[in-house]
């Protein structure tokens, strides 16, 4: 039993290092450029090595996106629940979306920028699973939204579209930093998309 376990410790750790060395290599290669020769050499294993973990380069692709999106998922979800306050909520979901964004650059430039491999490595059901994820994201800011309007915070606009007006705000930020590396906090970043978006939203015109 004690080498069984073992052996299937070391099998997660070694998927997990090429799932580490992927993110880096699509990360600077793209997508399409990359091939899973590149991956295992970044992993330091044989390209023979990865191919028992994973089929293609869309199958390495599609787990690296599912893992972060269920990472993020977790974090935000754990985060959020121990708040009341519907904008103090909307607050934590925005610094904790900046805070794995910084942790895991690599990932947001994959899913963000590299949108369009989605296209090329998702079909079908899993597809729809992944996409489904991706909703639930969407989901819980509009949940907030939504506590925050039958609390006469926000105005009674669609939740779920002002949840993707406020996540394309925040998108950008992430962008601007991929593409120009900058360095602004979490907490002026934070603070700059909750002003735009309450004044935007707001019920009251008194200060939130």
């Amino acid at each position: 039993m004690v080498s069984i376990e073992r052996k299937e410790r070391e099998r997660q750790l070694r998927r997990e290092d090429i799932l580490n060395a992927a993110e880096r290599v699509f990360a600077a290669r793209g997508f399409h450029a990359a091939n899973v020769s590149e991956i295992a050499k970044e992993a330091q294993y044989a390209t023979g090595t990865v191919y028992l973990y994973f089929k293609d380069k869309e199958d390495i692709y599609r787990a690296l996106i599912e893992k972060g999106l269920d990472d993020f998922l977790s974090c935000v979800q754990e985060k959020t629940q121990k708040l009341t306050d519907p904008v103090e909520k909307l607050r934590c979901f925005l610094a904790e979306k900046f805070r794995f964004f910084q942790a895991h650059r690599d990932f947001f430039k994959l899913y963000i920028v590299e949108g369009n491999s989605f296209q090329s490595a998702f079909t079908g059901e899993k597809r729809q699973e992944c996409l489904a994820k991706h909703m639930r994201i969407v989901e819980i800011s509009s949940a907030i939204i939504r506590e925050g309007q039958q609390a006469g915070i926000f105005k009674p606009f669609d939740p779920k579209e002002l949840a993707f007006m406020f996540g394309g705000l925040s998108n950008y930020l992430m962008m601007k930093s991929i593409f120009e590396d900058s360095a602004e906090s979490i907490e002026t970043k934070t603070d700059l998309v909750m002003d735009v978006f309450l004044k935007g939203c707001s019920a009251h015109k008194k200060k939130i």
